[in-house]
């Protein structure tokens, strides 16, 4: 009941800030396609999680590549895409669009591509933990914490997950063993880590 008054008051705020007047009928294909399209970002983005977490790359390459084609897209699009929806929706709503739709294409081709044409060859990496700390467990087990560690590499830093059977260890490391490939773009890509 609450989430559906709570849903229905930010419907009408999203929809008298952020949508203006209706301007024509709109184009019901091309606006399905554009429905589709975010789904799609959206899908891919939630995939490229999978690759991200294996890559050692830095946070701020990945959200260039997310955000800077919006404000490209944004500006040349912005009455095509008011005409295909029939609405004028304000630039925001338009540049997390092309955000979530060509950005999040690029961060997953960037990261699958680099994971799929990577070097064969392991190199064996012994790196020094800038900390190591726990988070809280997964749903259900919010008892059981899960250990992590930080470390940089190539002047990067990484966060590592591990088990929650290993919290004492992980504790007490000073360095983390890494089994990593040189991805095709250049990223390393972790194959193994141990304490």
């Amino acid at each position: 009941m609450i989430e559906h008054i709570v849903q229905e008051v930010f419907s009408k705020i999203a929809h008298r800030q952020l949508v203006k007047e209706r301007v024509s009928n709109g184009n019901k294909k091309l606006d399905r396609l554009v429905v589709v399209a975010i789904f799609l970002g959206i899908g891919l983005f939630l995939a490229s999680l999978y690759y991200l977490e294996k890559t050692i790359i830095d946070f701020t390459s990945v959200a260039i590549i997310l955000l800077i084609p919006g404000l490209f897209l944004t500006s040349s699009l912005y009455d095509k895409l008011n005409d295909i929806d029939g609405m004028k929706a304000h630039w925001i709503v338009h540049y997390f669009l092309h955000s979530l739709t060509s950005g999040a294409v690029l961060v997953f081709l960037l990261v699958t591509s680099n994971y799929y044409f990577s070097s064969q060859s392991i190199e064996d990496k012994q790196v020094k933990i800038i900390e190591a700390s726990s988070s809280i467990g997964p749903k259900g087990n919010e008892n059981q914490r899960v250990p992590f560690v930080i470390f940089k590499f190539n002047g990067i830093e990484k966060r590592i997950d591990f088990k929650h059977q290993e919290m004492g260890k992980v504790m007490k490391a000073k360095t983390v063993k890494l089994k990593l490939r040189k991805g095709f773009l250049g990223y390393y890509l972790i194959d193994k880590y141990e304490i």
